[in-house]
């Protein structure tokens, strides 16, 4: 059933189709490329595919979404950098800096669930399961990602076009052996909670989640990854205010067309408010999500509900958002 809807909603869009996947090469450097393609081809033979014509498809799709991770991060460079050279400051600057991120994280995501979609076409059920932590694990990484381009952009100036495949093929080879810590069956869930649970991990966190969204429900992409990937960062903010009892708990679940989160924490305490709502305790806030108050606009645009309850040392914020 998942596979038939993946599959319509993919037509309907235009994404893709059963044809041919080209591979997208083109103002690309031929010795990245190939980089890339020798790796996609590895992740392929693990799949143990017959059909030659469908291998060299699905190595094609597996290569566009690092190529595409790989644009999405330079468009937010770009952005970024125009940002600091445009001589806004305060405020504005970091609100700028801030859209930049979210874009690419919404672009990311949109990404992250697209990617299985495609590969729909191509594979069954079994094989999209074996291929799932190559999908999930690219994504571990994305923290790291605008120091790794930087340095390849140096490298490039430099026309150290052989340290750079080297340098790809040492990040690409990380992503291979990670490990995918949590599989709810939603790839838009998946995608947020896997990557914070990787900082939640080495935090040294608790974390517990229960997700129950039923098969073919369509998230909204944006609206969902700003809820939830903020409420999460407010969340791991708070824990590391205390050294015991430390864990955060997310609850998602769908009801009468509605998507309910519950996100509980533990933190010290101590709560600071000015008249537009709660205040963060971090000194850099240019690249630490858009605040609850944002969260709780997006919940209202949405004609939802949003309740926040801080009593006992638990941080709770229970919502709404009507899909």
């Amino acid at each position: 059933m998942k596979k038939i809807l993946i599959l319509s909603l993919l037509f309907i869009s235009g994404w893709m189709s059963a044809q041919a996947v080209d591979l997208n090469k083109e103002n690309r450097d031929p010795e990245y490329v190939k980089s890339i393609v020798s790796r996609s081809q590895k992740i392929v033979d693990k799949l143990g595919l017959t059909d030659a014509k469908t291998a060299e498809d699905v190595r094609n799709v597996i290569a566009n979404r690092y190529f595409e991770l790989n644009d999405i991060y330079e468009v937010r460079d770009a952005k970024v950098k125009k940002v600091k050279e445009s001589g806004l400051t305060g405020e504005a600057k970091n609100e700028a800096l801030k859209a930049a991120e979210d874009e690419k994280d919404a672009a990311l995501y949109r990404s992250h669930f697209a990617f299985p979609a495609n590969l729909s076409l191509f594979l069954d059920e079994k094989q999209i399961e074996a291929d799932r932590k190559h999908i999930n694990n690219t994504r571990k990484i994305k923290h790291d990602m605008k120091n790794h381009m930087y340095a390849i952009n140096n490298m490039a100036k430099n026309n150290m076009s052989k340290d750079i495949i080297t340098y790809t093929n040492d990040i690409l080879g990380k992503i291979e052996g990670e490990k995918v810590y949590i599989n709810t069956g939603n790839y838009l869930i998946d995608g947020i909670l896997n990557v914070k649970f990787e900082e939640i991990k080495n935090q040294g966190i608790d974390f517990k989640y229960d997700v129950k969204i039923p098969e073919g429900i369509k998230l909204p992409e944006f609206e969902v990854i700003t809820i939830l990937g903020n409420l999460l960062d407010n969340a791991i903010e708070g824990v590391k205010s205390i050294k015991d009892n430390r864990y955060i708990e997310v609850f998602i679940s769908y009801k009468d067309s509605n998507l309910l989160i519950k996100i509980v924490n533990t933190f010290d305490g101590l709560v600071i408010k000015d008249n537009k709502g709660f205040v963060s305790r971090k000194e850099e806030k240019a690249y630490h999500g858009i605040g609850l108050e944002n969260v709780r606009e997006q919940v209202e645009k949405s004609n939802g509900y949003m309740n926040i309850d801080t009593g006992n040392c638990m941080f709770t914020v229970d919502l709404f958002i009507n899909l």
